[in-house]
């Protein structure tokens, strides 16, 4: 399983809804306006979404759906193609709690209501020993 640093799901208009980090904490809402602009310049300039960059010691992975971003930040030696089954792992449990039509002007934009994912995706951000341990028992 993929290591995550810190897990992010931001809606199309730039809002994070939900964030969990095992590190430092930083401002959610300057993070989900670059994230936002960064997949609206990617879809711009390549007509596509955009699924991993770098940044220093990190790399981002994203995952659109349903007019969401799920994005997780980990080592820089982490395998896309792990972290992408990963990420569609963590979406998969999201939209079987909340179904994408809440999101269809529907919603009232209470984010605590979010709070509820925070034991589904606790196992994707263990570090590394508190993992090794959680499978061996």
């Amino acid at each position: 399983m993929a290591g995550i640093d810190e897990f992010y799901i931001i809606t199309e208009t730039g809002n994070c809804i939900y964030s969990k980090s095992r590190t430092a904490d930083i401002d959610q809402t300057l993070f989900a306006g670059f994230m936002t602009a960064l997949n609206t310049f990617s879809n711009q300039l390549a007509r596509d979404n955009l699924n991993a960059f770098s940044l220093g010691k990190s790399k981002y992975f994203i995952v659109n759906a349903n007019k969401l971003l799920f994005v997780a930040r980990t080592d820089i030696k982490e395998k896309e193609k792990s972290m992408q089954k990963t990420l569609e792992e963590m979406q998969e449990i999201f939209f079987k709690r909340f179904k994408s039509d809440k999101f269809a002007g529907k919603w009232d934009g209470d984010v605590s209501i979010f709070t509820i994912l925070d034991a589904d995706y606790a196992r994707f951000l263990l570090d590394p020993e508190e993992k090794m341990k959680s499978s061996i028992w």
